[in-house]
């Protein structure tokens, strides 16, 4: 018995060993390979939606640009929320995650448009990303390019 407890002990130390911890890179190396991807994008008139936050003043400058923003999402056919959201396995760490709020056009005295006829829409943009990938032999992980959808904003649009 005493045995088979020794050769278990060996085993999960032999195990154990073998596992290996991954790290991610530090921030300033992901920035700047996430501006080397985002310069083959276009962005029209960029207005903060991919902006990377990082630290908690621009966490706080960007929560008063969204906040300030809130009049326009809900004085349009199709008003939207702005929800930010914070991830791990995808760089930039912060984003912004638009959701309509309405599936129907609404006018300004409440009520809706012609329901056969229109309906809200996203409007969606793909947008580049870095996503984490595999640890690699150094004990880094592997960030990727990748492009993922991202809604923008809400419209009234004609249905299909």
């Amino acid at each position: 018995m005493i045995e088979i407890y020794y050769l278990l002990l060996i085993l999960k130390i032999v195990i154990s060993s073998q596992v290996k911890t991954c790290i991610d890179p530090d921030e300033a190396f992901l920035q700047q390979k996430y501006s080397m991807i985002k310069r083959n994008y276009e962005f029209p008139n960029d207005i903060n939606l991919t902006k990377v936050i990082s630290q908690y003043d621009e966490i706080q400058n960007y929560l008063e640009y969204v906040m300030s923003q809130e009049k326009l999402n809900y004085q349009t056919l199709c008003p939207w929320e702005i929800h930010i959201v914070k991830r791990s396995d995808k760089y930039p760490f912060y984003v912004d995650q638009n959701k309509c709020l309405c599936s129907k056009c609404r006018l300004k005295d409440g009520n809706n448009l012609d329901t056969n006829n229109y309906e809200c829409k996203e409007v969606i943009k793909k947008v580049p990303i870095l996503e984490r990938g595999e640890c690699s032999q150094d004990g880094f992980y592997i960030w990727k390019q990748s492009v993922e959808d991202k809604i923008s904003f809400c419209i009234c649009g004609f249905k299909n």
